[in-house]
């Protein structure tokens, strides 16, 4: 083939996205819109198991206390202050509820992963001289 003859075959303008050269803006935007809206999902999914929320402090002396009614899920118990007793997470939308029981807290100093759902509320109930803190969604 020569020159001439080559100059005649039809080709695509690559900036069009037609053919094989390549794809559109506008589906260059759609599969940008698509991977941003995968990535919102995705951190929505992460924060829903490591909590959303977070409360700190959560001492003895202050008795069990109702961090969120309705349903949700507890995700960290972080015990800050060991205690003579160990403590309890509670699936209850009552601070006066001690059972149905989701997790002992254990009366040792550390991060534990809970990782489970309740559906009434979440109940802490610190054993006795402990401090801890829990993240929840």
């Amino acid at each position: 083939m020569t020159f001439q003859e080559n100059q005649n075959i039809p080709r695509a303008h690559p900036g069009h996205g037609q053919g094989p050269a390549g794809a559109s803006l506008s589906d260059l935007l759609t599969a940008v819109q698509h991977v941003a809206s995968n990535i919102a999902q995705a951190a929505q999914t992460y924060l829903a198991v490591n909590g959303q929320q977070s409360r700190s402090g959560i001492a003895a002396a202050s008795g069990a206390q109702l961090l969120k009614q309705g349903s949700g899920r507890v995700a960290y118990v972080n015990v800050t202050v060991a205690g003579s007793t160990g403590g309890a997470l509670v699936d209850s939308n009552s601070a006066a509820a001690t059972s149905p029981v989701l997790a002992l807290i254990p009366q040792t100093v550390g991060s534990y992963f809970i990782n489970l759902p309740f559906n009434l509320g979440l109940v802490v109930v610190p054993g006795t001289g402990q401090t801890v803190s829990v993240s929840f969604s």
